[in-house]
């Protein structure tokens, strides 16, 4: 993990992310849609969640093999969510979905290779509580 301030509070946050995705993966669905019409909204949205999830991850880990884990560990839930919504009575399966999870997770991911990698580091650093305030 990178050298920030308050790690595990950071780490929390990531935690929380995924928490927020499971709900919403396995909740009855929002009707956002006028008349039930099909939206791209919800593959917007999957892109959306799961590239703020690795691009979370991508701000956190600076070494290759912790992000390689934490993209597939992304991958991975996509997947499982996927899977459990089959299982669920207002939700249902869509490998469209898994692709919107997919993309989402590589182009997030794909932020560890960018100097934006460091934007929430620089921040840390900025906002960390100095020793004497401790």
């Amino acid at each position: 993990m990178r050298g920030f301030s308050r790690p595990r509070q950071w780490q929390m946050l990531g935690w929380l992310l995924v928490t927020v995705i499971v709900v919403l993966s396995l909740a009855p669905p929002l009707q956002l849609q006028p008349f039930g019409a099909p939206s791209w909204n919800d593959k917007a949205g999957h892109f959306l969640a799961y590239f703020a999830l690795s691009a979370w991850y991508a701000q956190l880990y600076d070494s290759a093999v912790d992000m390689r884990r934490r993209l597939v560990f992304c991958l991975m839930l996509g997947a499982a969510m996927e899977g459990l919504q089959s299982l669920t009575a207002t939700r249902s399966a869509d490998w469209r979905d898994m692709i919107a999870n997919g993309v989402g997770v590589v182009l997030g991911g794909s932020l560890w290779l960018t100097p934006m990698a460091g934007l929430l580091l620089r921040w840390d650093r900025r906002h960390a509580p100095n020793s004497e305030s401790l």
